[in-house]
């Protein structure tokens, strides 16, 4: 889809940088709002890993090989003619696990009888000053606003009162690591404008809706090196975190307990696995596999492959339960809408049982579990070259861009994607 005025067209990239993989993905921002993607690449991550960054070097030729593939499809759309500046786009770079940090806040302004815009830039920006050590803010997500006793308020402009409050949901990357990846940015392409948005927090916004959020979910993006949890509740964010056993702790498994490079554990496990043991009902499957060392041949029941995987999933499930419990624990969210699974790792067939079985088992009132697909009626192009699962956060981070380009925020800041995350609930509202 091509829109007859492209004055106003803007090309983003989005980027997201996995222990794993890089994915890349080549967007038009249409004068219409729509999403046109382009141009998609991916490929094995190198110079990264569940510690972090290993190697610049490394990684700066990886990112510089997933941008070029996805480039290609581009300039074959795209002449130097065109009126889309495509050698100048916006980078949206993701981050998540450790490197990310949450938390809810407020901030609040005296009002002389009725509210301003000038009022609510000023309660936002107090709401933004909370600083932490080492880490900088890349979202700031407004939940609602309070006009005195009025509480939960979604658009205070004009109301009466003498104290406007802003109840927000915060989100900061590492700075050293966000320091790193720049340089690794720059490597691509010098003087680019780079972004940088939370991997859970995009994955979420790309594959649940309104109704979702205001029921209560949470969303377990189930990468490679670790698991990135958004909860919401009543429409409004209230958590944003991760746990560190994921997708490679599954495959480490099953390495270890049939002496297996993890390569070809990874690769048993995305051909033949199950995060369900009873979905195998032959006993009598097996594959075979070269153990580690010798080299010979052995022999896997498919059966004994999955009760490995399950028993696997069931500690990643754990993990991710007591980071809940820890950080959400005391705040009454009844979650209505269960969980939603997206990331590599939800591929795998059965995980969605696996969980709700393994909740079942735990006592829990909420054992509703669901795998993602993706809120796509604002994407157009190759978005059937994107998977659901593994690019979710792609897709967020685009519709986030689409955002940016068509809709005002009622609050400024000097950063675009503060302009952006000041309104982003109150388009979601509308848009579902």
């Amino acid at each position: 889809m091509m829109h007859s005025d492209i004055n106003q067209e803007r090309h983003v990239v989005a980027i997201d940088v996995g222990s794993a993989e890089i994915r890349v993905c080549h967007s038009i921002i249409l004068q219409d709002g729509y999403v046109n993607i382009v141009g998609y690449g991916h490929c094995q991550s190198s110079g990264i890993n569940a510690r972090g960054i290993s190697s610049i070097e490394k990684l700066r030729e990886t990112l510089s090989t997933a941008f070029s593939v996805s480039k290609k499809a581009l300039d074959r759309v795209y002449t130097e003619k065109s009126l889309v500046d495509i050698n100048n786009p916006m980078i949206i770079v993701s981050i998540g696990g450790s490197w990310i940090y949450g938390r809810a806040n407020e901030g609040s302004t005296e009002v002389h009888r009725q509210v301003t815009h000038r009022d609510m830039e000023v309660a936002y920006n107090n709401c933004r000053a909370l600083n932490k050590k080492d880490f900088q803010l890349i979202t700031s997500c407004v939940n609602c606003y309070q006009v005195d006793e009025n509480e939960h308020v979604e658009e205070p402009l004009a109301m009466m009162g003498g104290q406007l409050k802003v109840l927000s949901y915060l989100i900061y990357g590492n700075s050293s690591y966000i320091g790193n990846l720049k340089q690794c940015i720059d490597f691509i392409q010098t003087n680019l404008q780079c972004e940088f948005a939370s991997t859970g927090f995009s994955a979420a916004n790309a594959v649940v809706d309104e109704n979702e959020k205001k029921l209560g979910v949470c969303v377990l993006n189930i990468g490679a090196s670790a698991v990135d949890i958004c909860v919401y509740d009543k429409g409004d964010l209230v958590y944003c975190g991760s746990s560190r056993k994921a997708g490679s702790w599954v495959t480490r498994q099953i390495a270890v307990l049939n002496s297996l490079t993890e390569e070809n554990a990874e690769k048993l496990k995305c051909m033949h696995g199950y995060a369900w043991a009873d979905l195998v009902t032959d006993r009598d499957l097996a594959v075979t596999a070269p153990c580690v060392g010798t080299g010979l041949e052995t022999t896997i029941m498919i059966k004994n492959l999955a009760e490995i995987i399950e028993s696997a999933y069931n500690e990643i499930f754990t993990e991710v339960m007591q980071e809940l419990g820890t950080n959400i624990g005391n705040m009454n969210i009844d979650m209505a809408a269960g969980f939603v699974l997206t990331g590599g790792g939800a591929k795998i067939e059965g995980v969605d049982r696996a969980l709700s079985e393994y909740l079942k088992q735990m006592g829990a009132d909420i054992t509703k579990v669901r795998r993602a697909g993706f809120l796509s009626s604002t994407i157009t192009g190759i978005k059937d070259s994107l998977d659901p699962y593994s690019d979710a956060a792609l897709v967020g981070m685009l519709r986030y861009s689409r955002e940016l380009e068509t809709h005002e925020s009622q609050v400024t800041s000097d950063s675009v994607f503060g302009r952006f995350f000041g309104g982003i609930c109150e388009w979601y509202k509308k848009e579902m």
